[in-house]
């Protein structure tokens, strides 16, 4: 999924929100929210990253299946990491517009 997806969808599914947001605006700072997400699993050596209302990541170190696939990190070098995501019930993950008063 592309970023300018992710965004259409996002004002699809809830156009008020976007209101007052332009579409490049929008794409920055969905790319500012996902990179954020990135460094907290990228600094995880192991262990569970959550993000409220979204879902959580599974960091686990796995023994590399042959030499070639060995991916070395800074966390445990010559060890390769496996990252499974888990998303929230999708009636939990509702956000909605706040209502205009």
């Amino acid at each position: 999924m592309k970023i300018f997806e992710i965004v259409a969808a996002a004002k699809a599914a809830n156009p008020e929100m976007f209101a007052k947001v332009d579409g490049p605006r929008a794409t920055k700072i969905v790319i500012a929210a996902l990179q954020q997400i990135a460094k907290k699993i990228d600094a995880t050596a192991e262990g569970t990253v959550v993000v409220a209302r979204f879902g959580r990541f599974v960091v686990k170190r796995v023994a590399p299946k042959s030499a070639t696939a060995t991916v070395s990190t800074p966390q445990a070098p010559g060890t390769a990491r496996r990252i499974i995501f888990h998303s929230v019930n999708p009636a939990a993950a509702v956000v909605k517009a706040p209502e205009k008063a």
